[in-house]
């Protein structure tokens, strides 16, 4: 795969279980920068609960970046 631009995005979701509860958590990532742009963890396995979110998370995070705002953790 031939990647020459940012934001061409991989999305990955994976799962854990702790003490007998399924966490599922998404990963955005840009594979050009190989960053992880969004992610969000969920305790339910439904769009809107992880992909959606974490979407949301690196459609915020780029848009900062782009206009030059310094991040901090309560901006994302």
């Amino acid at each position: 795969m031939n990647i020459t631009a940012v934001d061409r995005v991989w999305t990955c979701i994976t799962y854990f279980e702790v003490e007998g509860i399924f966490y599922y958590i998404t990963f955005i990532i840009d594979n050009y920068s190989r960053r992880i742009v969004g992610h969000h963890t969920s305790a339910r396995l439904k769009t809107e609960h992880t992909s959606l979110r974490a979407l949301k998370m690196a459609y915020q995070m780029r848009y900062y970046l782009r206009a030059g705002v310094p991040l901090r953790r309560a901006e994302y």
